[in-house]
Protein backbone atom coordinates (compact mmCIF):
# COMPACT_ATOMS: atom_id res chain seq x y z
CA UNK A 1 0.00 0.00 0.00
CA UNK A 2 1.40 3.42 -1.00
CA UNK A 3 1.40 6.24 1.55
CA UNK A 4 -0.14 9.44 0.11
CA UNK A 5 2.35 12.22 -0.50
CA UNK A 6 1.75 15.44 1.45
CA UNK A 7 1.44 18.51 -0.80
CA UNK A 8 1.89 21.81 1.12
CA UNK A 9 -0.75 24.47 0.50
CA UNK A 10 0.11 27.59 -1.50
CA UNK A 11 2.47 29.85 0.41
CA UNK A 12 3.56 27.19 2.91
CA UNK A 13 7.30 26.58 2.98
CA UNK A 14 8.50 23.06 2.36
CA UNK A 15 10.30 21.51 5.34
CA UNK A 16 14.02 20.93 5.00
CA UNK A 17 15.04 17.62 3.51
CA UNK A 18 15.25 14.96 6.21
CA UNK A 19 18.37 12.85 6.60
CA UNK A 20 16.69 9.69 5.32
CA UNK A 21 15.38 11.63 2.34
CA UNK A 22 18.82 13.12 1.76
CA UNK A 23 20.35 9.64 1.85
CA UNK A 24 17.78 8.43 -0.66
CA UNK A 25 18.53 11.38 -2.93
CA UNK A 26 22.25 10.68 -2.67
CA UNK A 27 21.69 7.00 -3.43
CA UNK A 28 19.60 7.96 -6.45
CA UNK A 29 22.29 10.34 -7.72
CA UNK A 30 24.99 7.72 -7.27
CA UNK A 31 22.75 5.17 -8.94
CA UNK A 32 22.48 7.44 -11.98
CA UNK A 33 26.27 7.76 -12.10
CA UNK A 34 26.53 4.00 -11.78
CA UNK A 35 24.08 3.60 -14.66
CA UNK A 36 26.23 5.91 -16.80
CA UNK A 37 29.24 3.65 -16.24
CA UNK A 38 27.34 0.63 -17.46
CA UNK A 39 25.71 2.57 -20.28
CA UNK A 40 29.17 3.41 -21.61
CA UNK A 41 30.21 -0.24 -21.30
CA UNK A 42 27.07 -1.44 -23.06
CA UNK A 43 27.38 1.06 -25.90
CA UNK A 44 30.95 -0.06 -26.53
CA UNK A 45 30.49 -3.78 -25.90
CA UNK A 46 29.84 -4.70 -29.52
CA UNK A 47 33.03 -2.92 -30.56
CA UNK A 48 35.24 -4.87 -28.18
CA UNK A 49 33.75 -8.20 -29.22
CA UNK A 50 34.11 -7.64 -32.96
CA UNK A 51 37.59 -6.15 -32.89
CA UNK A 52 39.27 -9.00 -31.02
CA UNK A 53 39.53 -11.46 -33.92
CA UNK A 54 39.39 -8.64 -36.45
CA UNK A 55 42.63 -7.01 -35.26
CA UNK A 56 44.44 -10.33 -35.22
CA UNK A 57 43.58 -10.79 -38.89
CA UNK A 58 44.51 -7.19 -39.64
CA UNK A 59 47.99 -7.61 -38.18
CA UNK A 60 48.54 -10.57 -40.51
CA UNK A 61 47.21 -8.68 -43.54
CA UNK A 62 49.40 -5.63 -42.89
CA UNK A 63 52.45 -7.88 -42.74
CA UNK A 64 51.83 -9.41 -46.16
CA UNK A 65 53.07 -8.07 -49.48
CA UNK A 66 50.73 -7.26 -52.34
CA UNK A 67 47.95 -4.87 -53.29
CA UNK A 68 46.52 -3.57 -50.03
CA UNK A 69 42.89 -2.54 -49.48
CA UNK A 70 41.61 -0.86 -46.31
CA UNK A 71 37.87 -1.10 -45.55
CA UNK A 72 36.12 1.55 -43.45
CA UNK A 73 32.64 1.33 -41.95
CA UNK A 74 30.47 0.47 -38.98
CA UNK A 75 29.08 -2.81 -37.66
CA UNK A 76 28.00 -3.88 -41.17
CA UNK A 77 31.72 -3.91 -42.07
CA UNK A 78 33.30 -4.99 -38.78
CA UNK A 79 34.01 -8.60 -37.96
CA UNK A 80 36.41 -11.46 -38.46
CA UNK A 81 36.32 -14.41 -40.81
CA UNK A 82 32.71 -13.96 -41.91
CA UNK A 83 32.88 -10.24 -42.67
CA UNK A 84 32.69 -8.96 -46.23
CA UNK A 85 36.26 -7.51 -46.18
CA UNK A 86 37.65 -10.94 -45.32
CA UNK A 87 35.51 -12.54 -48.01
CA UNK A 88 36.60 -9.85 -50.48
CA UNK A 89 40.24 -10.86 -50.04
CA UNK A 90 39.33 -14.47 -50.74
CA UNK A 91 37.19 -13.49 -53.76
CA UNK A 92 39.94 -11.34 -55.30
CA UNK A 93 42.56 -14.05 -54.74
CA UNK A 94 40.40 -16.53 -56.66
CA UNK A 95 39.65 -14.11 -59.50
CA UNK A 96 43.24 -12.90 -59.89
CA UNK A 97 45.52 -15.82 -59.00
CA UNK A 98 48.56 -14.03 -60.42
CA UNK A 99 48.13 -11.09 -58.03
CA UNK A 100 48.47 -10.87 -54.25
CA UNK A 101 45.94 -9.03 -52.10
CA UNK A 102 45.72 -7.97 -48.47
CA UNK A 103 42.43 -6.61 -47.17
CA UNK A 104 42.49 -4.82 -43.80
CA UNK A 105 39.18 -4.39 -41.99
CA UNK A 106 38.95 -1.14 -40.00
CA UNK A 107 35.19 -1.34 -39.47
CA UNK A 108 34.07 -0.42 -35.94
CA UNK A 109 30.55 -1.00 -34.58
CA UNK A 110 28.47 2.00 -33.47
CA UNK A 111 30.69 4.70 -35.01
CA UNK A 112 29.68 7.54 -37.34
CA UNK A 113 31.61 9.19 -40.15
CA UNK A 114 33.16 11.76 -37.81
CA UNK A 115 34.60 8.94 -35.69
CA UNK A 116 35.92 7.24 -38.83
CA UNK A 117 37.55 10.44 -40.11
CA UNK A 118 39.12 11.07 -36.70
CA UNK A 119 41.05 7.77 -36.93
CA UNK A 120 41.77 8.01 -40.67
CA UNK A 121 45.29 9.46 -40.66
CA UNK A 122 46.43 6.98 -38.00
CA UNK A 123 44.92 4.07 -39.93
CA UNK A 124 46.48 5.22 -43.19
CA UNK A 125 49.91 5.48 -41.57
CA UNK A 126 49.51 2.01 -40.09
CA UNK A 127 48.06 0.20 -43.12
CA UNK A 128 49.56 2.15 -46.06
CA UNK A 129 46.75 1.06 -48.45
CA UNK A 130 46.61 1.32 -52.21
CA UNK A 131 42.80 1.54 -52.11
CA UNK A 132 40.25 2.50 -49.46
CA UNK A 133 36.66 1.19 -49.57
CA UNK A 134 34.19 3.12 -47.43
CA UNK A 135 30.65 1.98 -46.62
CA UNK A 136 29.59 4.50 -43.99
CA UNK A 137 27.00 7.08 -43.02
CA UNK A 138 24.13 5.00 -41.63
CA UNK A 139 24.90 5.98 -38.05
CA UNK A 140 25.06 9.64 -39.03
CA UNK A 141 21.28 9.62 -38.83
CA UNK A 142 21.89 10.04 -35.10
CA UNK A 143 24.33 12.93 -35.57
CA UNK A 144 21.69 15.33 -36.82
CA UNK A 145 20.01 15.27 -33.43
CA UNK A 146 22.97 16.73 -31.59
CA UNK A 147 24.58 18.82 -34.32
CA UNK A 148 25.10 22.31 -32.99
CA UNK A 149 26.27 21.21 -29.55
CA UNK A 150 28.74 23.84 -28.42
CA UNK A 151 31.66 21.57 -27.52
CA UNK A 152 31.85 18.76 -30.10
CA UNK A 153 35.65 18.99 -30.06
CA UNK A 154 36.11 18.37 -26.35
CA UNK A 155 37.82 15.09 -25.38
CA UNK A 156 34.79 14.11 -23.34
CA UNK A 157 32.42 14.56 -26.26
CA UNK A 158 34.74 12.79 -28.68
CA UNK A 159 35.18 9.64 -26.64
CA UNK A 160 32.04 9.05 -24.56
CA UNK A 161 28.85 7.94 -26.27
CA UNK A 162 26.89 8.37 -23.06
CA UNK A 163 28.03 12.00 -22.94
CA UNK A 164 26.77 12.51 -26.50
CA UNK A 165 23.41 11.19 -25.42
CA UNK A 166 23.45 13.46 -22.33
CA UNK A 167 24.21 16.53 -24.46
CA UNK A 168 21.45 15.51 -26.81
CA UNK A 169 18.94 15.49 -23.99
CA UNK A 170 20.09 18.93 -22.83
CA UNK A 171 19.53 20.24 -26.34
CA UNK A 172 16.29 18.39 -26.97
CA UNK A 173 14.51 21.51 -28.23
CA UNK A 174 16.73 21.24 -31.33
CA UNK A 175 15.72 17.65 -32.02
CA UNK A 176 13.40 16.83 -34.88
CA UNK A 177 12.11 13.81 -32.96
CA UNK A 178 13.38 11.55 -30.15
CA UNK A 179 16.69 9.84 -30.70
CA UNK A 180 16.51 6.02 -30.71
CA UNK A 181 19.10 4.83 -28.21
CA UNK A 182 20.09 1.71 -26.35
CA UNK A 183 20.14 2.26 -22.63
CA UNK A 184 22.18 0.08 -20.31
CA UNK A 185 20.58 -1.98 -17.58
CA UNK A 186 19.41 0.07 -14.59
CA UNK A 187 20.40 -1.06 -11.11
CA UNK A 188 18.03 -0.47 -8.23
CA UNK A 189 18.55 -3.13 -5.60
CA UNK A 190 22.18 -2.94 -4.55
CA UNK A 191 22.78 0.23 -2.48
CA UNK A 192 26.01 -1.24 -1.14
CA UNK A 193 27.53 -0.82 -4.60
CA UNK A 194 26.55 2.84 -4.84
CA UNK A 195 28.75 4.41 -2.16
CA UNK A 196 32.52 4.25 -2.77
CA UNK A 197 32.73 6.29 -6.00
CA UNK A 198 34.63 9.38 -4.95
CA UNK A 199 37.44 8.94 -7.54
CA UNK A 200 34.88 8.52 -10.33
CA UNK A 201 32.87 11.68 -9.78
CA UNK A 202 35.16 13.76 -12.00
CA UNK A 203 32.86 13.20 -15.01
CA UNK A 204 35.34 11.36 -17.24
CA UNK A 205 34.04 7.83 -16.54
CA UNK A 206 37.59 6.73 -17.44
CA UNK A 207 38.37 3.59 -15.45
CA UNK A 208 41.77 3.28 -17.18
CA UNK A 209 43.17 6.05 -14.99
CA UNK A 210 42.03 4.30 -11.81
CA UNK A 211 43.10 0.72 -12.48
CA UNK A 212 45.97 0.77 -9.98
CA UNK A 213 43.84 2.55 -7.44
CA UNK A 214 41.15 -0.10 -7.75
CA UNK A 215 43.74 -2.83 -7.25
CA UNK A 216 44.97 -1.08 -4.11
CA UNK A 217 41.42 -0.76 -2.79
CA UNK A 218 40.83 -4.48 -3.30
CA UNK A 219 44.12 -5.32 -1.55
CA UNK A 220 43.12 -3.16 1.43
CA UNK A 221 39.55 -4.47 1.51
CA UNK A 222 38.89 -7.75 -0.33
CA UNK A 223 35.17 -7.23 0.38
CA UNK A 224 34.99 -3.94 -1.55
CA UNK A 225 32.29 -5.13 -3.94
CA UNK A 226 32.20 -1.89 -5.90
CA UNK A 227 35.91 -1.99 -6.73
CA UNK A 228 35.71 -5.69 -7.54
CA UNK A 229 32.89 -5.00 -9.98
CA UNK A 230 34.48 -1.95 -11.63
CA UNK A 231 37.85 -3.59 -12.18
CA UNK A 232 36.28 -6.90 -13.17
CA UNK A 233 34.04 -5.25 -15.73
CA UNK A 234 36.98 -3.23 -17.10
CA UNK A 235 39.14 -6.33 -17.52
CA UNK A 236 36.29 -8.32 -19.07
CA UNK A 237 34.85 -5.75 -21.47
CA UNK A 238 37.67 -3.33 -22.14
CA UNK A 239 41.29 -4.09 -21.40
CA UNK A 240 41.43 -7.60 -22.81
CA UNK A 241 40.46 -6.21 -26.24
CA UNK A 242 42.32 -2.93 -26.01
CA UNK A 243 45.87 -4.03 -25.22
CA UNK A 244 47.44 -6.33 -27.78
CA UNK A 245 48.74 -9.51 -26.21
CA UNK A 246 46.94 -8.89 -22.92
CA UNK A 247 43.94 -10.98 -21.98
CA UNK A 248 42.63 -10.03 -18.56
CA UNK A 249 39.12 -11.35 -19.13
CA UNK A 250 39.65 -14.46 -17.00
CA UNK A 251 40.91 -12.40 -14.08
CA UNK A 252 38.02 -10.00 -14.57
CA UNK A 253 35.56 -12.88 -14.40
CA UNK A 254 37.07 -13.99 -11.09
CA UNK A 255 36.63 -10.49 -9.65
CA UNK A 256 33.02 -10.39 -10.83
CA UNK A 257 32.31 -13.75 -9.21
CA UNK A 258 33.70 -12.40 -5.94
CA UNK A 259 31.46 -9.34 -6.28
CA UNK A 260 28.51 -11.63 -6.94
CA UNK A 261 29.07 -13.50 -3.66
CA UNK A 262 29.11 -10.20 -1.78
CA UNK A 263 26.14 -8.68 -3.65
CA UNK A 264 24.10 -11.57 -5.10
CA UNK A 265 21.15 -9.30 -5.99
CA UNK A 266 23.09 -6.77 -8.06
CA UNK A 267 21.81 -6.73 -11.62
CA UNK A 268 24.95 -5.07 -13.02
CA UNK A 269 27.15 -7.92 -11.85
CA UNK A 270 24.73 -10.51 -13.23
CA UNK A 271 24.44 -8.70 -16.57
CA UNK A 272 28.21 -8.36 -17.00
CA UNK A 273 28.83 -12.01 -16.15
CA UNK A 274 26.14 -12.97 -18.64
CA UNK A 275 27.81 -10.97 -21.39
CA UNK A 276 31.21 -12.42 -20.48
CA UNK A 277 30.05 -16.02 -20.79
CA UNK A 278 28.02 -15.40 -23.96
CA UNK A 279 30.36 -13.17 -25.94
CA UNK A 280 33.82 -14.08 -24.74
CA UNK A 281 33.48 -17.73 -23.72
CA UNK A 282 30.57 -18.62 -26.02
CA UNK A 283 29.01 -20.43 -23.07
CA UNK A 284 25.26 -19.97 -23.31
CA UNK A 285 24.67 -22.48 -20.54
CA UNK A 286 26.25 -20.09 -18.05
CA UNK A 287 25.54 -16.79 -19.77
CA UNK A 288 21.78 -17.00 -20.30
CA UNK A 289 20.90 -17.64 -16.62
CA UNK A 290 22.87 -14.55 -15.63
CA UNK A 291 21.04 -12.36 -18.16
CA UNK A 292 17.75 -13.88 -16.99
CA UNK A 293 18.70 -13.04 -13.42
CA UNK A 294 19.60 -9.45 -14.36
CA UNK A 295 16.22 -8.99 -16.06
CA UNK A 296 14.33 -10.43 -13.10
CA UNK A 297 16.24 -8.26 -10.61
CA UNK A 298 15.68 -5.17 -12.73
CA UNK A 299 12.74 -5.76 -15.09
CA UNK A 300 13.49 -2.85 -17.42
CA UNK A 301 12.73 -2.94 -21.12
CA UNK A 302 16.44 -2.74 -21.85
CA UNK A 303 17.24 -5.83 -19.79
CA UNK A 304 14.42 -7.84 -21.36
CA UNK A 305 15.62 -6.81 -24.84
CA UNK A 306 19.18 -7.95 -24.09
CA UNK A 307 17.81 -11.26 -22.84
CA UNK A 308 15.52 -11.66 -25.85
CA UNK A 309 18.40 -11.14 -28.26
CA UNK A 310 20.52 -13.67 -26.43
CA UNK A 311 17.77 -16.28 -26.57
CA UNK A 312 17.18 -15.50 -30.25
CA UNK A 313 20.82 -16.07 -31.18
CA UNK A 314 20.71 -19.38 -29.33
CA UNK A 315 17.67 -20.44 -31.37
CA UNK A 316 15.33 -20.47 -28.37
CA UNK A 317 12.46 -18.66 -30.04
CA UNK A 318 9.76 -19.10 -27.41
CA UNK A 319 11.92 -17.68 -24.63
CA UNK A 320 13.13 -14.90 -26.93
CA UNK A 321 9.54 -13.95 -27.76
CA UNK A 322 8.53 -13.98 -24.09
CA UNK A 323 11.42 -11.67 -23.17
CA UNK A 324 10.74 -9.26 -26.06
CA UNK A 325 7.06 -9.08 -25.13
CA UNK A 326 8.10 -8.03 -21.63
CA UNK A 327 10.12 -5.21 -23.22
CA UNK A 328 6.93 -3.95 -24.93
CA UNK A 329 5.31 -2.98 -21.61
CA UNK A 330 3.82 0.54 -21.93
CA UNK A 331 5.87 1.89 -19.00
CA UNK A 332 9.08 1.39 -20.99
CA UNK A 333 10.45 4.29 -23.09
CA UNK A 334 9.19 4.54 -26.66
CA UNK A 335 12.64 4.00 -28.19
CA UNK A 336 13.09 0.80 -26.18
CA UNK A 337 9.70 -0.52 -27.27
CA UNK A 338 10.47 0.33 -30.91
CA UNK A 339 13.72 -1.61 -30.77
CA UNK A 340 11.99 -4.60 -29.22
CA UNK A 341 9.28 -4.41 -31.90
CA UNK A 342 11.91 -4.54 -34.67
CA UNK A 343 13.62 -7.53 -33.05
CA UNK A 344 10.35 -9.37 -32.49
CA UNK A 345 8.99 -8.54 -35.96
CA UNK A 346 12.10 -9.97 -37.56
CA UNK A 347 11.60 -13.19 -35.64
CA UNK A 348 7.99 -13.37 -36.87
CA UNK A 349 9.07 -12.69 -40.46
CA UNK A 350 11.69 -15.44 -40.22
CA UNK A 351 8.93 -17.78 -39.02
CA UNK A 352 6.64 -16.53 -41.82
CA UNK A 353 4.13 -15.29 -39.26
CA UNK A 354 3.48 -12.13 -41.29
CA UNK A 355 0.24 -11.15 -39.57
CA UNK A 356 1.92 -10.83 -36.17
CA UNK A 357 4.82 -8.89 -37.67
CA UNK A 358 2.50 -6.50 -39.50
CA UNK A 359 0.43 -5.86 -36.39
CA UNK A 360 3.54 -4.98 -34.38
CA UNK A 361 5.10 -2.76 -37.04
CA UNK A 362 1.89 -0.86 -37.70
CA UNK A 363 1.61 -0.29 -33.97
CA UNK A 364 5.15 1.12 -33.96
CA UNK A 365 4.28 3.35 -36.92
CA UNK A 366 1.25 4.72 -35.10
CA UNK A 367 3.48 5.59 -32.13
CA UNK A 368 6.21 7.16 -34.28
CA UNK A 369 5.17 7.87 -37.90
CA UNK A 370 8.60 9.32 -38.78
CA UNK A 371 10.72 6.36 -37.76
CA UNK A 372 12.84 5.40 -40.78
CA UNK A 373 13.55 1.91 -39.47
CA UNK A 374 9.88 1.11 -39.09
CA UNK A 375 9.17 2.26 -42.67
CA UNK A 376 12.02 0.08 -43.91
CA UNK A 377 10.84 -2.88 -41.86
CA UNK A 378 7.35 -2.57 -43.33
CA UNK A 379 8.84 -2.49 -46.83
CA UNK A 380 10.78 -5.66 -45.98
CA UNK A 381 7.70 -7.34 -44.54
CA UNK A 382 5.48 -6.60 -47.54
CA UNK A 383 8.18 -7.71 -49.98
CA UNK A 384 8.73 -10.93 -48.07
CA UNK A 385 5.00 -11.66 -47.81
CA UNK A 386 4.36 -11.06 -51.53
CA UNK A 387 2.67 -7.62 -51.41
CA UNK A 388 4.89 -5.55 -53.73
CA UNK A 389 2.54 -2.57 -54.07
CA UNK A 390 2.53 -1.95 -50.32
CA UNK A 391 6.27 -2.57 -50.16
CA UNK A 392 6.95 0.01 -52.89
CA UNK A 393 5.16 2.77 -50.99
CA UNK A 394 7.17 2.29 -47.81
CA UNK A 395 10.40 1.78 -49.76
CA UNK A 396 9.86 5.08 -51.57
CA UNK A 397 9.22 6.88 -48.29
CA UNK A 398 12.40 5.41 -46.83
CA UNK A 399 14.47 6.20 -49.92
CA UNK A 400 13.44 9.86 -49.97
CA UNK A 401 14.35 10.20 -46.29
CA UNK A 402 17.69 8.41 -46.56
CA UNK A 403 18.71 10.57 -49.54
CA UNK A 404 18.78 13.60 -47.23
CA UNK A 405 22.32 13.14 -45.93
CA UNK A 406 23.27 15.14 -42.88
CA UNK A 407 25.76 17.98 -43.18
CA UNK A 408 28.28 15.84 -41.31
CA UNK A 409 27.92 12.97 -43.77
CA UNK A 410 28.42 15.18 -46.80
CA UNK A 411 31.39 16.98 -45.27
CA UNK A 412 33.10 13.81 -44.07
CA UNK A 413 32.78 11.95 -47.37
CA UNK A 414 34.35 14.92 -49.16
CA UNK A 415 37.10 15.21 -46.55
CA UNK A 416 37.82 11.50 -46.92
CA UNK A 417 38.24 11.97 -50.65
CA UNK A 418 40.50 15.02 -50.18
CA UNK A 419 42.84 13.27 -47.74
CA UNK A 420 43.15 10.17 -49.90
CA UNK A 421 43.73 12.24 -53.02
CA UNK A 422 46.59 14.11 -51.35
CA UNK A 423 48.21 10.79 -50.48
CA UNK A 424 47.63 9.31 -53.95
CA UNK A 425 45.27 6.61 -52.64
CA UNK A 426 42.25 5.53 -54.70
CA UNK A 427 38.80 5.76 -53.09
CA UNK A 428 35.91 3.34 -53.57
CA UNK A 429 32.55 4.28 -52.05
CA UNK A 430 30.07 1.50 -51.33
CA UNK A 431 26.31 1.88 -50.86
CA UNK A 432 24.46 -0.29 -48.34
CA UNK A 433 22.40 -3.29 -49.48
CA UNK A 434 18.99 -2.44 -50.99
CA UNK A 435 19.78 1.31 -50.96
CA UNK A 436 19.78 3.54 -54.05
CA UNK A 437 23.38 4.44 -55.03
CA UNK A 438 22.35 7.66 -56.82
CA UNK A 439 22.26 9.93 -53.71
CA UNK A 440 25.72 8.68 -52.76
CA UNK A 441 27.14 9.62 -56.15
CA UNK A 442 25.50 13.04 -55.88
CA UNK A 443 27.59 13.82 -52.80
CA UNK A 444 30.64 14.45 -54.96
CA UNK A 445 31.36 17.05 -57.63
CA UNK A 446 33.15 15.50 -60.63
CA UNK A 447 33.34 12.01 -59.09
CA UNK A 448 35.34 10.56 -61.99
CA UNK A 449 38.22 9.36 -59.81
CA UNK A 450 35.92 7.47 -57.40
CA UNK A 451 34.91 3.81 -57.75
CA UNK A 452 31.25 3.33 -56.81
CA UNK A 453 30.08 -0.05 -55.52
CA UNK A 454 26.32 -0.66 -55.66
CA UNK A 455 24.47 -3.26 -53.61
CA UNK A 456 20.89 -2.46 -54.56
CA UNK A 457 20.00 -4.48 -57.67
CA UNK A 458 21.86 -7.66 -56.81
CA UNK A 459 20.42 -7.73 -53.30
CA UNK A 460 16.92 -6.96 -54.51
CA UNK A 461 17.10 -9.83 -56.99
CA UNK A 462 18.62 -12.17 -54.41
CA UNK A 463 16.06 -11.29 -51.74
CA UNK A 464 13.19 -11.83 -54.16
CA UNK A 465 14.54 -15.31 -54.84
CA UNK A 466 15.52 -16.49 -51.36
CA UNK A 467 14.01 -14.01 -48.89
CA UNK A 468 15.35 -11.47 -46.42
CA UNK A 469 16.23 -13.95 -43.72
CA UNK A 470 18.64 -15.76 -46.02
CA UNK A 471 20.76 -12.63 -46.44
CA UNK A 472 20.17 -10.64 -43.23
CA UNK A 473 20.38 -11.47 -39.54
CA UNK A 474 18.13 -8.60 -38.47
CA UNK A 475 16.50 -5.40 -39.74
CA UNK A 476 18.36 -2.84 -37.63
CA UNK A 477 18.30 -0.32 -40.51
CA UNK A 478 14.75 -1.08 -41.59
CA UNK A 479 15.14 -2.21 -45.18
CA UNK A 480 18.39 -4.06 -44.46
CA UNK A 481 20.40 -5.31 -41.49
CA UNK A 482 23.57 -7.09 -40.53
CA UNK A 483 24.30 -9.66 -43.18
CA UNK A 484 24.46 -13.41 -42.89
CA UNK A 485 27.38 -15.21 -44.48
CA UNK A 486 25.47 -15.30 -47.77
CA UNK A 487 24.83 -11.55 -47.58
CA UNK A 488 28.48 -10.76 -46.93
CA UNK A 489 29.50 -13.02 -49.82
CA UNK A 490 27.20 -11.01 -52.07
CA UNK A 491 28.73 -7.72 -50.91
CA UNK A 492 32.23 -9.10 -51.51
CA UNK A 493 31.24 -10.23 -55.02
CA UNK A 494 29.74 -6.82 -55.82
CA UNK A 495 32.92 -5.09 -54.64
CA UNK A 496 35.10 -7.41 -56.71
CA UNK A 497 32.93 -6.73 -59.77
CA UNK A 498 33.25 -2.96 -59.31
CA UNK A 499 37.02 -3.22 -58.94
CA UNK A 500 37.44 -5.45 -62.00
CA UNK A 501 38.07 -2.67 -64.51
CA UNK A 502 40.45 -0.84 -62.23
CA UNK A 503 42.49 -3.88 -61.23
CA UNK A 504 42.63 -5.01 -64.84
CA UNK A 505 44.56 -1.92 -65.83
Amino acid sequence: MTTPTHVPPAGEKKPPLSRPAARKALALALGIIFALFSAEAALRLGGFFYRASQEKRNSLAVGREGYRIMCLGESTTAGGKGSWPFLLEDTLAKRYPALRFSVVNKGVPAVNTTDILRELEKNLDEVRPDLVIAMMGMNDGFVRYYEGVSDPGSPLFRHLRVYKLFKLLLNKEKAERPLPVRVAPQVSRAPALMDPYGPYHDGTLDITRHEKELLQKIERDPRDAASLYLLGRYWVLHKSWRETGTDQSGKGKDLLLRAEKLEPNNSFVAWTLGMYYLLIRNDAGRGLPYLQKAAELNPTGENWTYLGRAYKFQGRREKAEAAMLRALAPENPLEVREEAILELSWMYIADKDYLKAEKLLQKARSLDPYNEKVSGALASLYTESGRPALAAGYAQKLSSTRALFTYKTRTNFRELRRILKERGIRLAVMQYPLCDPAPLKALFEEPGDIIFIANERTFRKAVNEKGYTYYFQDMFAGNFGHCTGAGNELIAANAADALAGYLGR
